[in-house]
C-alpha cells in the first residue's frame, strides 16, 4: 500500500469510527483543509460525499496534487485551477504519466504559469514521466521570477535561457532529467537563489565539455548525478554532498568550503566494467582526495574505491585527520588494501564495509596487513561488516585482524546474509580473540 492510500484509509476509518466522526467533522474548516492538503486532490474530492458539512471543503484546500492517470480527459485538469481561482494555493503538484501532444504540452506550461502568477504558490512539482518525450514541456518564464516559490521540483521538463532570474525565497531545487540549453542556465538558477539550502541535479542534459559551477553561501545539501565536471565554489555551510559520475573521462570534482563541516560524500563512477586510465587523471584525483581529506563522514562506492587504490600505487594518499566515519563498498579482491587506507585515518571512530564477492576477478594484491594502526589503538569503536566469510578467506583474516588489534572497540556487527548462514563460521567468529575487553560481537 502506497503512502497516499494508507493516509486515505486511516482518514476514512476516522470519519466512520463512531465517536471519531463527530470529532473530525466538527473541526474548524481551516483544520479540515489542512488534513485534506496532504492527500491527492481526487481523494480529497471524494470526501464531499461524506456529509453536507464536507461538500465544499475540498475546494478550500490550499493545494492541488493532480495525476493525469486519474482523468479520462487530459484537459479536465484545468477545471481544478478554475475552481481554486478564489483560493490561495500553496502547492501545485502535477504528474503527467500518459502520452501527450504539443497542444497538451502548451496547456501544462499555461497551468504552471497560472499557478505561479495567479495563485503565487510556494511549492511547485511538475513530473513528466514519459522518457521519450522528455523536454516537450517547457517551464514558463514565471518560474524564474517568483517571489514566493520555496520548493521547486521538475522531472523531464525543459528550461530556457532566462535573461533575468530572481528567486528570493527558494530553498530547494530538485531537477531530474531536465533539459537545459547550457550549464550557465543551471548556474544562474542556483546563484539567483540567495537562501538555497537543498540542491539536487540528476541526469540533466548539458554539454559535458562545460563545467558546472555551484556557488551558494547558504546551500547545506548537494546531490549531483551529472555528466559535466563539477566545481563547488564558495559553499561554507555545506553539510552533505553526494556525487555520481557516470563517465570516468569527465571525472572532475573540485570543492571549496570555508571550514571542515561534517560532509557525507558518495562517489560512483558508474563504469565498473570499463578500464580506468588513472595515470592520466592523477592530478584530478589528487585534488579530489585533498578536498575529501577535510571531511568527517565519508562514503565511497566500489568504483571510486578501486580508483583510489590504483592512485595509491602511483602517489601517496593524503591524511584524513578529521575523518570520524567511513562507509565503503568494495570488491573482495580489494579488501586486503583496507588497512593500508586506514593508516591515513588516525581518528576514525566508525567503519562500515560492504564486500562484493568477485571470485572471477584477478588482481595482484598484498594480503599481509600492516602493523597496528593508530585508529585501532585510540579511536575505532564501531565496526559493521557485510561480507561472505569462510575459514581461510581474506574477509575472515580482516575480521581477525581488527578484533585482535582494536583496543577500544565497543561493537562488531558482522552480516552474513549475503549467503546461507553457516553456524560453524558464526561460532568460529565468536571464538576469535578480542583485544578490547568491552567489545560485543554480533553475527547476523
Amino acid at each position: 500500500m502506497v503512502g497516499g492510500e494508507k493516509q486515505t484509509l486511516i482518514f476514512e476509518q476516522g470519519l466512520n469510527g463512531g465517536s471519531q466522526e463527530d470529532l473530525i467533522s466538527q473541526l474548524p474548516d481551516h483544520l479540515k483543509t489542512e488534513i485534506l492538503y496532504h492527500l491527492p486532490t481526487m481523494e480529497a474530492v471524494t470526501t464531499s460525499v461524506l456529509s453536507t458539512r464536507w461538500t465544499n471543503i475540498w475546494k478550500l484546500v490550499p493545494g492541488l496534487d493532480l495525476d493525469s492517470c486519474r482523468y479520462s480527459d487530459f484537459k479536465a485538469i484545468h477545471s481544478f485551477l478554475d475552481i481554486q481561482r478564489q483560493s490561495r494555493i500553496r502547492k501545485f503538484w502535477l504528474k503527467i504519466r500518459r502520452h501527450i501532444y504539443d497542444n497538451d504540452a502548451t496547456c501544462v506550461t499555461q497551468w504552471t504559469d497560472d499557478a505561479l502568477t495567479r495563485h503565487r504558490i510556494q511549492d511547485l512539482d511538475v513530473c513528466f514521466g514519459y522518457y521519450y518525450q522528455i523536454g516537450l514541456v517547457q517551464i514558463p518564464r514565471s518560474v524564474f521570477t517568483s517571489d514566493r516559490l520555496v520548493h521547486l521540483r521538475l522531472f523531464g521538463a525543459r528550461l530556457f535561457n532566462a535573461e533575468f532570474v530572481s528567486l528570493p525565497c527558494l530553498k530547494m531545487i530538485h531537477l531530474e532529467y531536465v533539459t537545459a540549453p547550457n550549464e550557465a542556465t543551471l548556474e544562474k538558477l542556483i546563484s539567483s537563489s540567495p537562501v538555497l539550502e537543498d540542491l539536487t541535479i540528476r541526469r540533466c542534459n548539458g554539454n559535458v565539455a562545460d563545467v558546472l559551477q555551484v556557488r551558494s553561501k547558504t546551500v547545506k545539501r548537494i546531490e549531483m548525478d551529472h555528466f559535466a565536471p563539477l566545481v563547488i565554489d564558495e559553499a561554507p555551510l555545506l553539510q552533505f554532498l553526494r556525487i555520481k559520475v557516470n563517465f570516468f573521462k569527465t571525472f572532475r570534482v573540485i570543492v571549496f568550503w570555508g571550514f571542515a563541516a561534517k560532509v557525507d560524500v558518495h562517489v560512483s563512477t558508474g563504469c565498473a566494467f570499463y578500464p580506468y586510465n588513472v595515470s592520466s587523471k592523477v592530478g584530478v584525483i589528487g585534488d579530489f582526495l585533498t578536498v575529501m581529506s577535510s571531511v568527517r563522514d565519508l562514503a565511497l562506492s566500489r568504483d571510486i574505491w578501486e580508483v583510489i587504490y590504483q592512485y595509491s600505487q602511483l602517489e601517496s594518499l593524503p591524511q584524513f585527520d578529521l575523518l570520524s566515519r567511513l562507509c565503503v563498498r568494495l570488491c573482495s579482491s580489494d579488501l586486503a588494501w583496507l588497512p593500508a587506507f586506514l593508516k591515513n585515518c588516525p581518528k576514525l571512530r566508525s567503519l562500515s564495509v560492504e564486500v562484493w564477492y568477485d571470485g572471477y576477478k584477478k588482481m595482484p594484491i598484498d594480503e599481509s596487513f600492516p602493523p597496528v594502526l593508530e585508529c585501532l589503538l585510540s579511536s575505532l569503536e564501531f565496526l559493521d561488516i557485510k561480507a561472505r566469510v569462510s575459514g581461510d578467506s581474506t574477509e575472515m583474516k580482516l575480521v581477525r585482524y581488527l578484533l585482535e588489534n582494536s583496543l577500544v572497540l565497543k561493537k562488531l556487527t558482522l552480516r552474513l546474509d549475503s549467503h546461507p548462514r553457516n553456524d560453524d563460521i558464526s561460532e568460529e567468529i565468536l571464538r576469535l580473540p578480542r583485544r578490547s575487553i568491552t567489545c560485543q560481537v554480533l553475527v547476523l
